[in-house]
């Protein structure tokens, strides 16, 4: 399956949304499993350091990948909040950007109707030089 990088609705160019989630690791679920797992290859690995039975103790298995599953969870949550801290700065940046725009439109319309009316009394005839 082909990935393809969305449409960013922040620059209307293509890259990476904020809240973009396509992976299994952006999900909750995802997440605690990849933590749970990732403690238990540690403990794993930690056994054959010292070589020991890999089946030795085997509630330090269970421990081991319900403590990394919990930190999986944090980290997911730490994620959500980054991420949504980043569209609201992105939906401020924009409306800043729009205000921005429009204070500037109004700038020009009221320099081109100055140097219009500049210019029309110029080319005017003056009525004192008869």
């Amino acid at each position: 399956m082909a990935h393809t990088q969305p449409t960013d609705p922040a620059f209307g160019r293509p890259g990476w949304s904020v809240m973009t989630t396509d992976r299994i690791s952006d999900t909750k679920w995802g997440c605690i499993t990849g933590g749970a797992v990732f403690g238990v290859a540690v403990r794993m690995y930690s056994l054959g350091i010292q070589r020991r039975r890999l089946t030795a103790w085997p509630m330090g298995h269970v421990l081991h990948g319900v403590v990394f599953g919990y930190v999986g969870y944090w980290v997911w949550r730490y994620d959500m909040r980054m991420k949504e801290i980043l569209a609201e700065g992105y939906a401020n940046q924009r409306r800043k950007n729009a205000e921005r725009e429009k204070r500037i439109e109004e700038q020009m319309a009221k320099r081109i109707t100055a140097g219009l009316a500049a210019l029309a009394e110029a080319e005017s005839p003056d009525p004192g030089n008869k």
